[in-house]
């Protein structure tokens, strides 16, 4: 498995987790509780809109993690990259600050529901931070850029590159005064080895 499918299959991982979450916190009334802010069971989906429930984020947060996964499943992107290194940075901290998440973690309060989302959420958050931070340079070591080349270089000299032209700028060269092409071609021919006879 490649590097960017990897991401992408732990980031999906992650988001499963939190969808999961959401559906059984709106059922279980696991209102968001984080401290000095907290949700009520009454007005869970209103409160999930703009804070998210006990196990999900927001949808302004589940939405940007949907297209940067799409994104990567067409191919490298540095800024889908950029997307997930944030938000798995930011969930890396939001999953234990959560009232919920901690009492569902401690010994004798396991739960065969809540308990495996909590982990597969919060492990998944971390393992896509990790892995999004070190994108750009796997994407670059797949790309088959020769090691020492300058970014966005291919690798390729272009042909007939070597010629400085300085003689063929016709500005005071003597071959150029005559204004005719074969002026321009013999001031050109520095070495390039692309001279006509």
């Amino acid at each position: 498995m490649t590097y960017r499918a990897t991401l992408v299959a732990l980031s999906s991982v992650q988001l499963a987790a939190q969808l999961a979450g959401h559906v059984v916190a709106v059922r279980r009334r696991r209102h968001f509780d984080v401290p000095f802010m907290a949700g009520s069971p009454e007005h869970i989906v209103r409160d999930w809109l703009w804070f998210g429930t006990a196990y999900s984020a927001p949808p302004y947060l589940l939405g940007p993690q949907i297209w940067a996964i799409a994104r990567l499943l067409r191919g490298p992107d540095d800024r889908a990259c950029r997307v997930l290194r944030r938000l798995g940075t930011g969930l890396t901290l939001g999953y234990p600050s959560e009232r919920w998440n901690r009492v569902r973690l401690r010994p004798g309060r396991f739960d065969p529901i809540e308990t495996p989302i909590v982990v597969a959420g919060w492990s998944g958050a971390v393992a896509m931070a990790l892995l999004a931070r070190q994108c750009r340079g796997a994407d670059q070591a797949g790309s088959g850029t020769p090691p020492g080349s300058p970014p966005g270089s291919s690798g390729v000299d272009s042909i007939g590159g070597g010629g400085s032209g300085s003689a063929a700028s016709g500005s005071s060269s003597a071959a150029s005064s005559g204004t005719g092409r074969s002026g321009s071609i013999s001031g050109s021919g520095s070495g390039s080895g692309a001279t006509m006879p």
